[in-house]
């Protein structure tokens, strides 16, 4: 589960502390912001 919902991380990643299980969303979520 994203600790901070769906619309909650759209302008910022997530804290480092937190451990990302769902890699495919979260590099998406990153190309859509041009980080990657």
């Amino acid at each position: 589960m994203n600790p901070c919902g769906y619309r909650g991380c759209m302008s910022k990643p997530p804290p480092a502390r937190y451990r990302t299980t769902n890699w495919s969303s979260y590099n998406a979520s990153l190309r859509k912001r041009g980080a990657l």
